[in-house]
């Protein structure tokens, strides 16, 4: 009973806070022909709760330090884009953590980025914690078995070759690739392989 309260209320919490934010910030789109805003909103307040909670903390984080806040890239289309992010990995332009896109330092967020990290911000709407089961389980099994295999056939860099199984060949990558600008991904798989057995 007491988890079952606590549930209902750390829910409550949670939508309360993203709906008072999100009113602020005009992030839904109500308008949509396609009930994107509604569907999300939703989705955000209920099963996709724990990611909409990260989302608000990775928000928090970004306004923390210095990032800036995208008014254009976020105002009714669902999500929240920060700029010249400090917290975005070393070998990404961007990372999406519940709805909240996060765009690094010196990196242009131009409709094809935006839109790929959008496909992620949804794909975690949907699937819920399955996301990050399924997107963790096989960037860390497809690392290991890259590496391995690297290691196996010579590879000067058989770490890259781990990049290249855990990253690109993730299903999360591959619909978010192939959603938005499948050219990125056929660069980035043939300069990993090339980097993988030449070092460089």
């Amino acid at each position: 009973m007491i988890g079952g309260e606590g549930t209902a209320i750390a829910l409550g919490a949670t939508a309360g806070i993203n709906g008072a934010l999100g009113g602020y910030r005009r992030i839904y789109d109500w308008g949509s022909p396609t009930l994107s805003g509604p569907i999300g909103f939703f989705l955000d307040s209920t099963w996709a709760a724990p990611g909409t909670l990260a989302g608000l903390g990775y928000v928090g984080l970004n306004e923390a330090t210095g990032a800036d806040y995208n008014a254009a890239l976020s105002e009714r289309k669902n999500r929240y884009v920060y700029t010249d992010s400090r917290l975005v990995p070393p070998r990404a332009a961007a990372e999406t953590i519940g709805f909240t896109v996060a765009v690094r330092e010196g990196a242009d967020p131009n409709d094809a980025l935006i839109g790929h990290e959008t496909v992620h911000a949804w794909s975690q709407r949907v699937l819920h914690m399955g996301y990050w089961t399924i997107y963790g389980a096989w960037w860390g099994g497809g690392q290991l078995a890259g590496t391995l295999y690297g290691y196996a056939v010579g590879d000067e860099s058989p770490a890259t070759r781990g990049h290249l199984w855990g990253y690109f060949w993730n299903p999360g990558e591959l619909l978010a690739y192939g959603l938005y600008n499948w050219t990125p991904w056929q660069h980035g798989v043939q300069a990993d392989a090339n980097r993988a057995r030449t070092g460089h």
